[in-house]
């Protein structure tokens, strides 16, 4: 069975979409940033390969808020 994408949401100026393997990069900044940890609650994954398997095997929607300008990962939903 495919899984079913994801409609994208744009703003002025943000984009809500799916995560992708492109995210990664700033989603480990923002996942070992302990500040940051301490308010997620969960135990997310820490390095590059965690996250692209993580990512690879969702099974819902994980929304990735991004700049609209640049696409750049920002933040999580």
């Amino acid at each position: 069975m495919t899984k079913k994408e994801a409609p994208i949401i744009q703003t002025e100026r943000l984009v809500l979409r799916q995560r992708a393997e492109k995210d990664i990069p700033n989603m480990l900044k923002m996942f070992n940033h302990e500040e940051v940890r301490k308010y997620l609650g969960i135990n997310p994954p820490r390095d590059e390969h965690a996250m692209i398997e993580m990512i690879r095997n969702r099974t819902e929607t994980k929304w990735t808020v991004a700049l609209k300008e640049t696409d750049e990962f920002i933040g999580m939903s």
